[in-house]
């Protein structure tokens, strides 16, 4: 006599205990007194890949916004990560150019809504990475770049993260 069994297959929710832990270096606010010899967003990019390389390969450039009552300052530094051990995570700026902050020019952000300025400055530091000047840098050579207020990329050079 035969005997039929069905077996059903039921989802359930995994759960894992436990902990990972992320350790990075801040970024230091720019200098109240901050003066700035550039007049554009390109210009300073320019400088940074004209004057400064870092001594080692860098995974991730981080573009990042301070925000004040009455002013927006660009920093670019260049982060490494580092496996400390199977739980932590060590993100480590590793590069810090000369020229790292660039305070925009008021009439940049005037009359602006933050939604608009973000928009700009995403455009203007993708439209950036066509230029030759960037494709020739190092800052091209990074894995990534990121705008870190967003979180949008900028720039990939890993299938992963290519979109």
């Amino acid at each position: 006599m035969a005997h039929n069994q069905e077996y059903k297959k039921e989802e359930s929710d995994i759960t894992v205990h436990g902990s990972f832990t992320v350790i990075e270096d801040d970024i230091d606010s720019p200098p109240s007194d901050l003066k700035s010899n550039f007049i554009s967003l390109e210009e300073w990019l320019g400088s940074i890949c004209d004057e400064d390389s870092p001594q080692k390969p860098i995974d991730e450039y981080r573009i990042g916004l301070f925000e004040s009552e009455q002013s927006y300052t660009l920093t670019l530094v260049g982060f490494n990560s580092y496996e400390k051990d199977k739980y932590t995570t060590l993100n480590l700026v590793e590069f810090e150019p000369t020229n790292m902050y660039f305070p925009l020019p008021e009439n940049y952000f005037r009359n602006s809504l933050k939604e608009q300025l973000l928009e700009k400055l995403i455009g203007e530091l993708k439209g950036f990475t066509s230029t030759e000047k960037f494709k020739a840098s190092f800052l091209s050579k990074g894995d990534v770049g990121v705008f870190e207020t967003t979180g949008e990329i900028i720039w990939s050079n890993t299938d992963s993260d290519a979109k």
